[in-house]
């Protein structure tokens, strides 16, 4: 087997960590190390923030579809009440599971309960889902945190030559900072995690796989290219419990394609940033004329 993190097994058909590519204008793929043989196609619509896993990997095939994540909006101006996606589960691929699609919602949160105390996360925003998990079928909360781009579950995956890690390995420490990752870090909120002591030095020390507060981070994902443009989009992870399976096939498909969606949100709110920013521009060097 070869030894770069894009070849080592995952959960459920997918790699512990995988990247995710262009594929035309309307679509992505998910790949393991060898590009040319992908692993799941992503239909992407880019008016809505909305992608669709399909079952096989080529558009041409035109597959079931698996799982969809959207926003229930046309992208308009920022609004904090507009921000909640919808998770669809489709009954393809189920096991019989499902005889009708199931909708579950991923709600959005500009402020969150830390250490006892109700924080404004407006600029570091959180979305929060419950799914049912394991072969009980049991609900659990997980939730998707934008940390700082100084993330070691972060910094550790955003390139494809980057080593394998994986929970419960030391922390690289990040000394001098040298380089910013943007992306998420997805927490099981009711699952295992380490008790953390009140020094905080210590506490940055704690393994690989485990947020500031103790908590599992089942998967991350890091931006791996500027935006639409070029072939790599995304550098996804599987980690702890997230890699293992335990948590279930239905988590496995979830947790992809909401990264995906929320990589994707992130590129289109930056474009229309920038697109209103040329547009003030241009209208204040008309009035300079």
């Amino acid at each position: 087997m070869s030894s770069s993190a894009l070849a080592q097994p995952g959960p459920h058909g997918l790699p512990m960590r995988f990247q995710t590519r262009n594929a035309g204008w309307s679509g992505m793929k998910i790949c393991g190390e060898d590009v040319k043989q992908p692993i799941h196609f992503m239909t992407v619509k880019s008016r809505k923030t909305r992608q669709i896993l399909h079952e096989t990997a080529h558009k041409k095939d035109k597959s079931a579809p698996l799982v969809t994540v959207q926003k229930p909006h046309y992208r308009s101006k920022y609004s904090s009440d507009k921000e909640d996606f919808k998770i669809i589960l489709h009954p393809a691929g189920s096991n019989g599971r499902r005889t009708h699609d199931e909708t579950i919602e991923m709600e959005h949160k500009s402020s969150r309960e830390l250490n006892g105390k109700i924080i404004d996360f407006r600029y570091r925003p959180t979305w929060e889902f419950t799914l049912r998990v394991g072969p009980q079928g049991r609900q659990e909360v997980f939730r998707w945190i934008k940390p700082q781009g100084t993330c070691q579950e972060l910094k550790t995956i955003y390139k494809s030559e980057l080593s394998p890690v994986k929970t419960g390995m030391q922390r690289p420490q990040s000394g001098r900072i040298t380089r910013i990752v943007s992306g998420y870090i997805l927490v099981r909120m009711n699952g295992r995690g380490i008790r953390l002591g009140e020094d905080k030095k210590e506490n940055e020390m704690r393994p690989l796989g485990y947020d500031k507060e103790g908590r599992e981070i089942v998967a991350s994902c890091a931006r791996g290219g500027s935006g639409w443009i070029g072939g790599r989009k995304m550098f996804f992870q599987f980690w702890g419990s997230g890699c293992t399976g335990e948590l279930g096939e239905d988590f496995t498909r979830v947790a992809a394609v909401t990264g995906s969606a929320l990589w994707q949100d992130e590129i289109l709110k930056e474009a229309e940033q920038a697109q209103r920013q040329n547009a003030q521009r241009n209208k204040q060097m008309n009035k300079r004329r």
